[in-house]
């Protein structure tokens, strides 16, 4: 996948925690893209070399003219990523780790949350809410 263009109606399960971030400079942030934040605290698109987990999904297209970006934490369905890097139903429990602001994999370094379910259209996932790790 690619990373939003435009906005994307992201579906949603359950309730969410609203947030509200400051955006970074020169920055579009799509209605349904996950966002982290940057280094100053700032929101920005989710990509997969990014290494803090993903903040919240914004709720509305925003740029740095609208100083904050709303968004939510919830369980989201996003995009699954192809070939090794797909998930499945296996991984259930496991995190998931964006790829891009609306694709999500089986590895990575930017944690997109807890993988809830995956169905024939994505992967639902837990933003805000890493997997806990287990001990053997």
């Amino acid at each position: 996948m690619a990373a939003l263009t435009e906005d994307r109606n992201t579906p949603r399960r359950g309730d969410s925690l609203l947030v509200g971030d400051a955006i970074a400079a020169s920055t579009i942030l799509f209605a349904g893209g996950m966002y982290v934040l940057d280094s100053t605290g700032a929101a920005k698109p989710a990509v997969a070399a990014d290494k803090k987990p993903v903040r919240a999904v914004a709720t509305r297209q925003s740029t740095p003219v609208d100083e904050i970006v709303p968004g939510e934490r919830a369980v989201f369905r996003f995009n699954n990523s192809a070939a090794a890097a797909a998930i499945s139903r296996a991984d259930i429990g496991n995190n998931a780790f964006a790829a891009d602001d609306n694709t999500v994999a089986k590895t990575g370094s930017c944690i997109a949350g807890e993988i809830i379910d995956v169905d024939d259209v994505g992967v639902w996932v837990h933003v805000g809410k890493a997997a806990v790790p287990t001990t053997a």
